[in-house]
């Protein structure tokens, strides 16, 4: 076991103590916690913006590939933190992909591509959510109805396109002189099978940012230790966590993840700013 993966472990006990603690306390004065899923993009910037600007300045990223875009949350963040470079974003949904279209219309350094992205080319049946930030590859299980109980009924189906990472790189990144990589995924438990289908190019991904599961939601969805032992064996090293949500007791359902390749992770640079960084808007 890596000690990544131990002291995630750790992290996921204290805060079973901590969660429990904190419920009883609130009961001996007559009040009892709900559940409070963090997964409105209005409240999840300020978690995760030192993590995405430490990233980006300390490994110089120029090319940020958004898997699992939606209307475009994820870039327009980057805009707003200041990032110039270039973004490329995947979305399979064709309602969803038309609206993030129009954001990205008058961005010329963001590109969109109406797919998903996967281990294999090909085609697959999306179950598209009530919420449409749960739609997926892959169906809820029950402990994913129960958490999210009105947003996780599955409205319809469609069939999207899928395409392997390693199979377009070249294409995505043409006219950079020297690549710089950072790969986001949000795929509603199917971001291993992303990494899988970047085999070929992975070697040039200087960082990740990836939802990891300590409670997974999907049927068929790897936990925080299959996808953590992956992504170590494939050379990434945490460099930090950002809860995503949490059930009625606290205890953390999954976590934004961000990885840098092992052998740059002391390479942070003094500089706040890099040619594709300018800053805060």
């Amino acid at each position: 076991m890596t000690p990544e993966v131990r002291a995630v472990q750790v992290l996921n006990k204290r805060c079973l103590v901590l969660g429990s603690l904190f419920r009883a306390t609130l009961r001996r004065f007559g009040y009892e916690l709900s559940q409070y899923p963090i997964t409105n993009w209005e409240m999840r910037p300020y978690q995760l913006r030192n993590s995405i600007v430490e990233v980006l300045t300390s490994l110089q990223i120029n090319c940020i590939l958004d898997v699992g875009a939606n209307e475009g949350q994820y870039a327009n963040l980057l805009r707003s933190f200041g990032y110039a470079g270039r973004i490329i974003s995947f979305e399979p949904v064709s309602t969803t992909y038309n609206r993030l279209a129009q954001q990205s219309s008058s961005d010329p350094n963001w590109a969109v591509h109406n797919c998903a992205v996967g281990s294999c080319n090909g085609s697959l049946e999306m179950n598209i959510m009530d919420g449409d930030q749960f739609s997926s590859l892959l169906s809820l299980n029950s402990y994913g109805r129960t958490q999210f109980p009105t947003q996780t009924r599955v409205a319809r189906t469609e069939r999207v396109n899928v395409v392997r990472l390693d199979s377009i790189m070249d294409a995505l990144t043409a006219g950079l002189d020297e690549p710089k990589i950072f790969l986001k995924i949000d795929t509603q438990g199917y971001d291993l099978e992303v990494v899988d289908g970047a085999a070929g190019c992975v070697g040039s991904i200087l960082g990740l940012q990836s939802e990891i599961a300590l409670r997974p939601i999907y049927e068929k969805m790897p936990n925080y230790l299959t996808s953590l032992t992956k992504l170590n064996e494939l050379g990434f090293s945490i460099t930090s966590l950002v809860p995503v949500s949490r059930d009625s007791d606290l205890r953390v359902i999954e976590f934004d993840c961000f990885l840098v390749r092992t052998e740059l992770a002391g390479m942070s640079g003094s500089s706040t700013k890099t040619a594709n960084f300018a800053g805060p808007n």
